[in-house]
C-alpha cells in the first residue's frame, strides 16, 4: 500500500534563546534541523511557554498519503470586491491567520522528502486602502516561509529569523486643558512602545500505517463503572481498567498515541 506520512507542528511567536543557532550574517528565514524528536520537542515547547517566552499559535496533527497534498488554516476569510468587465463586482475572500501546507514523499530507507509552505498573516488596520471614497480595502501584516528538505521519521525542522516590530505611540491627555499653550503639557502624557517578535515554525513529520480498528484502543476502554461498593464507600466515580489483549498492543500508549487512520 501506499506509505502515510503525518506531521506534528508548532507555530510559535517568541523568543527561543539559544534553541535555534543563526550563523553569521544570516537573513531572514533560516531552517534547522535537529534530532531532539517529537516529544523532546513538545517539552521544550511546553516549559518555554510556562516561563512566558513563547506563545504558540497553533499546533496541528495532519495525515496526508506519500506525494499528496495536506494543508490546514487557523483564521478566518476576508471579502475583497473584485471590479469585473462591464463595472460589475464581485466579491473574492482572503484567508488570513496561521496557515501551513505540505507534500511529502517517502524515499529510500524512510527518508521524508518534505515541501513545506507556511504563512501567518494578520489584518492591518493601521494601512487600509479606499477606493471610489466609500470602499475601505484592508491590508495584511504578512510573515511567510517555504522549504524544500528531507528527514527522517522523527526528525524536527525549525524554520526561524522572522522577525517583526510594531511600534506605538499614543497620547492621551484632559479635555481641553491638553490642548493649552504651554501649560497643556501638564495635562497630556505620551507613552511609545516598541514590540520586536520572532516566528518560529517547527514541523516533526512521521511514518505511520494503517490498523485495524479494532486494535485502537478506546478512552473508555481505560476506565470501568465501579460496584456500588467503591461508589458509595468510597466515593470513586470511576476506576483504572486494563487494556484487552487486542488493543493494548497497539495502542498501548497513552491519549496523546497514536498516528495512522483506520483501514477498513
Amino acid at each position: 500500500g501506499n506509505s502515510t506520512a503525518g506531521t506534528t507542528s508548532g507555530l510559535v511567536n517568541g523568543v527561543i534563546g539559544d534553541t535555534i543557532t543563526l550563523a553569521a550574517g544570516s537573513v531572514g528565514a533560516v531552517t534547522n534541523v535537529f534530532n531532539l524528536g517529537g516529544t523532546a520537542v513538545e517539552v521544550l515547547m511546553e516549559a518555554l511557554e510556562s516561563k512566558g517566552l513563547i506563545r504558540t499559535l497553533a499546533e496541528p496533527n495532519l495525515v496526508t498519503i506519500s506525494g499528496n497534498e495536506a494543508r490546514f488554516l487557523a483564521g478566518g476569510e476576508v471579502p475583497i470586491p473584485v471590479s469585473q468587465e462591464g463595472g460589475a463586482v464581485s466579491v473574492s475572500y482572503k484567508p488570513f491567520g496561521v496557515q501551513m501546507q505540505f507534500t511529502p514523499t517517502v524515499i529510500d530507507n524512510g527518508v521524508i522528502n518534505l515541501v513545506l509552505e507556511t504563512e501567518v498573516s494578520d489584518i492591518d488596520t493601521a494601512n487600509s486602502v479606499e477606493i471610489g471614497g466609500n470602499i475601505t480595502l484592508p491590508t495584511f501584516s504578512v510573515r511567510r516561509a517555504s522549504t524544500v528538505v528531507e528527514m527522517k521519521d522523527g526528525e524536527s525542522i525549525a524554520i526561524a529569523g522572522l522577525l517583526q516590530d510594531n511600534f506605538s505611540d499614543n497620547i492621551s491627555q484632559v479635555p481641553w486643558l491638553g490642548d493649552l499653550p504651554i501649560l497643556g503639557s501638564l495635562f497630556k502624557s505620551t507613552d511609545y512602545a516598541r514590540k520586536q517578535t520572532e516566528l518560529v515554525i517547527i514541523v516533526t513529520p512521521h511514518l505511520v500505517s494503517p490498523v485495524d480498528g479494532s486494535s485502537l484502543i478506546l478512552p473508555t476502554d481505560r476506565v470501568r463503572i465501579p460496584t456500588e461498593k467503591e461508589l458509595f464507600l468510597f466515593g470513586d466515580l470511576a476506576k483504572k481498567g486494563s487494556s484487552t489483549s487486542g488493543a493494548g498492543a497497539v495502542a498501548s500508549q497513552e491519549f496523546s498515541g497514536s498516528y495512522g487512520y483506520v483501514l477498513e
